[in-house]
C-alpha cells in the first residue's frame, strides 16, 4: 500500500504537468496496467488533494478545572466509588462537605457537581449490569460480594494473625468502617432479572446507602429514623475516611514489624498462633 501511494504521487506530478488529453490518458493507462485499479478510481485519487493526517475533533469541555478538582477530592473521600454509586452522593453530600470545610467551592461549582452526568455513569432507572459469569464458581455471588467490599478491598490479602492486628481490625469494624459503610457507601439493589434468548438482562434500582434505605422503609419507627438522622448529621465523611486510612496504616505497620521480629523455619511445621483462637471466640457478655 505504501509503495502504491508513492507511485501515485509520481504519477500525479506527471499528470498535472502534461497538457494534452492524449498524454494524460497514456499516464492513466500505465498506472492502471501496473496496479490493476480501475480508471475512474485512479482519476478520483489523482484529483483528490492530500489532506494530511486527519485532525481529531476535540470535545467541548463541560466542566472547568474547579469542578474537576472538587470532584477528584469528593471521589477520594468516598473511597473512589464507581459512577453509579458516586452520583447519589454528589446530590446529598456536596453541601455538607462544603459546610464542614472539607471542600471549598462556589455555588455554581456545587450546582454543576450535583447535576453532573459523569458521562456514561449516570444513575438511571434501567441499568444492564452483569454480576458474575455462568459456570465460574470463583466469581463472587450476590451475597458474597460483601466479602470483597467490606473485607478484601479494605484489608487486602495479607495474613493478619497477631493480637495487635486483630485489635486494629476489630476497632475499625466496630467504629469508623461500620459507620462509613452504612452512611456513605451506596449500594446497587437488583430490581428485576429477565432472560432474553441466551442472555440475562438485569435492571437495578438507583444506588442508595443503607441509611437511606432504612429511612425510606415503612417498617422502621419514626423515632428510630430520627435517631439515625441525628447520627448522620453528626458525621464528617472526610474525617471518617482519614481515620480509616490512619488505622489501616497502623495495621500495615504492625504487619511489617511482625515480619521483622519473627523467624520462620521452612522445615518446621508451624503451630497456629494464639490470635486464631481469639478470632473464633464469641465476645464475652458483660
Amino acid at each position: 500500500m505504501h509503495s502504491r501511494n508513492e507511485y501515485l504521487k509520481v504519477i500525479r506530478e506527471k499528470y498535472f504537468k502534461v497538457r494534452t488529453k492524449k498524454e494524460k490518458s497514456q499516464i492513466l493507462n500505465e498506472y492502471c496496467s501496473n496496479t490493476g485499479q480501475s480508471r475512474k478510481h485512479v482519476i478520483r485519487k489523482i484529483h483528490k488533494t492530500d489532506p494530511g493526517p486527519k485532525q481529531r475533533k476535540k470535545r467541548k469541555e463541560m466542566y472547568d478545572g474547579q469542578v474537576k478538582a472538587a470532584l477528584a477530592k469528593i471521589w477520594e473521600i468516598f473511597d473512589y466509588s464507581c459512577g453509579q454509586r458516586l452520583k447519589p452522593l454528589l446530590e446529598t453530600e456536596v453541601d455538607r462537605l462544603s459546610e464542614l470545610g472539607e471542600i471549598e467551592i462556589s455555588e455554581e461549582t456545587a450546582l454543576k457537581l450535583k447535576k453532573m452526568t459523569l458521562y456514561k455513569y449516570c444513575s438511571r432507572e434501567k441499568l444492564e449490569f452483569t454480576r458474575s459469569r455462568e459456570n465460574k464458581k470463583n466469581d463472587n455471588a450476590y451475597v458474597e460480594q460483601k466479602n470483597w467490599t467490606h473485607v478484601r478491598k479494605v484489608f487486602g490479602y495479607l495474613r493478619y494473625d497477631t493480637p495487635e492486628e486483630l485489635m486494629i481490625i476489630n476497632d475499625l469494624y466496630h467504629n469508623e468502617l461500620r459507620v462509613y459503610k452504612n452512611f456513605f457507601q451506596p449500594v446497587m439493589k437488583l430490581a428485576s432479572k429477565v432472560r432474553v434468548g441466551g442472555k440475562v438482562k438485569r435492571e437495578y434500582e438507583p444506588s442508595k446507602t443503607p441509611y437511606q434505605r432504612l429511612t425510606e422503609s415503612d417498617q422502621i419507627r419514626d423515632e428510630v429514623k430520627e435517631e439515625l438522622k441525628g447520627i448522620y448529621l453528626s458525621l464528617n465523611p472526610a474525617q471518617l475516611k482519614r481515620s480509616i486510612d490512619d488505622k489501616l496504616a497502623r495495621l500495615y505497620k504492625a504487619y511489617q514489624e511482625k515480619g521483622r521480629t519473627q523467624q520462620v523455619d521452612p522445615y518446621k511445621k508451624l503451630a497456629p498462633r494464639t490470635a486464631s483462637f481469639y478470632m473464633i471466640q464469641q465476645p464475652s457478655l458483660r
